[in-house]
């Protein structure tokens, strides 16, 4: 509520939980990750959550999404920058981290609730972030990332599909019926 008011909020909470929504799920094997170039307008690296705390301070106006750390206790988070700004991010969740859709096993992780900020899009930035933290997981023994994107998502799903995830099911939410997705059956 204090990042997106009353209003929203209810509004938000209203497509959450009395509607239908449904999510794809992608599935990428880190075995086969590719080095390919990033978009060169921003620097890629992957912050704590106490820096990305301290990146916040004093700036109004963030998205909800970059809160995760806050909200649901996510510790890493890969971020784009542009002159020292983030402009784009997107959180990993693992085994001892809250997921909200799916049963994670070892070597296997999330990457979930992510953003471009508006003047950063479509330039490639949420590709290279989604990249950035594949390799990061790769690098560290992982052997299978996950995500969900809601299926009305143009962007995300297209980006997600530009950095190697592949689409391995669907999951329906509606209400309090949120189902996980047994990760361990699209290795």
């Amino acid at each position: 509520m204090r990042q997106r008011g009353v209003r929203n909020t209810l509004y938000w909470a209203a497509f959450g939980y009395l509607k239908p929504n449904r999510f794809c799920i992608f599935a990428k094997d880190l075995a086969r990750v590719d080095r390919v170039p990033l978009a060169p307008v921003a620097t890629y690296e992957m912050w704590d959550a106490e820096r990305v705390a301290r990146w916040r301070r004093g700036r109004t106006g963030l998205p909800p999404e970059l809160f995760q750390d806050a909200i649901d206790g996510a510790r890493t988070c890969a971020v784009a920058q542009v002159d020292g700004e983030i402009a784009g991010f997107i959180w990993l969740y693992r085994t001892a981290e809250a997921s909200r859709l799916f049963d994670l096993g070892d070597g296997e992780a999330e990457l979930n609730y992510g953003a471009v900020l508006q003047p950063y899009r479509r330039h490639g930035l949420f590709r290279g972030v989604l990249l950035s933290a594949s390799w990061w997981l790769a690098d560290r023994g992982y052997h299978t990332v996950y995500a969900s994107v809601h299926s009305s998502n143009g962007p995300s799903l297209r980006a997600f599909e530009a950095a190697g995830f592949r689409r391995v099911g669907m999951v329906s939410h509606f209400g309090l019926y949120r189902p996980k997705y047994r990760a361990t059956s699209a290795a």
